[in-house]
């Protein structure tokens, strides 16, 4: 029978050691990991940005363009067309907005990302509450009961999910601001 040897110190010394060193592997893959990860989540978040810039940049010219051709004559615009300036002054807004969010977003600027996404946010603000309004007005005319001059009664939602989206991504801006360079 063989007698049993008891592990040296020099064996339990590289077995911890190996143990160690496979924790510290561990440690630096999933490091690794979670720095692509955040990385492509900085870059999704620009992205977006861009994305919201450009749509608000390109809308805007076509809601002006809206407004000239039909003066905003359909019952949902009832109560858009007593803002001052429409078509022009909501359009300006939603231009402005995009504006400053591309450039903004280009130059990594925290203020004026915040500033071009509240400009895109209160446009998308003002038509879900002008629709909304429309909406109101013609219920309080009794029009369901009659059917005529129906105001597009979904939009409301469309606008408001749309201003409800942006205001997430806003309030991800903001939260977020501690990644982004500059003032």
């Amino acid at each position: 029978m063989t007698a049993h040897v008891p592990p040296q110190p020099e064996d339990q010394l590289a077995d911890v050691l190996a143990a160690l060193q496979a924790h510290v592997d561990d440690a630096q893959i999933h490091a690794r990991q979670e720095a692509e990860v955040a990385k492509s989540d900085r870059s999704n978040r620009f992205t977006l940005l861009y994305v919201h810039a450009f749509f608000a940049i390109l809308v805007a010219p076509l809601c002006v363009w809206h407004g000239i051709v039909t003066g905003l004559s359909g019952p949902s615009w009832s109560v858009a067309r007593a803002i001052p300036g429409v078509p022009y002054s909501i359009g300006t807004v939603l231009f402005a907005g995009g504006v400053i969010l591309a450039l903004a977003t280009a130059a990594r600027s925290r203020a004026w990302i915040i500033a071009g996404l509240a400009a895109i946010l209160s446009w998308y603000v003002i038509i879900a509450l002008t629709f909304s309004g429309a909406v109101v007005l013609w219920l309080d005319a009794g029009a369901p009961l009659a059917r005529q001059q129906v105001p597009a009664t979904y939009a409301v939602l469309v606008y408001a999910g749309y201003a409800a989206i942006l205001g997430i991504h806003l309030r991800t801006v903001v939260r977020a601001v501690r990644d982004l360079p500059g003032p």
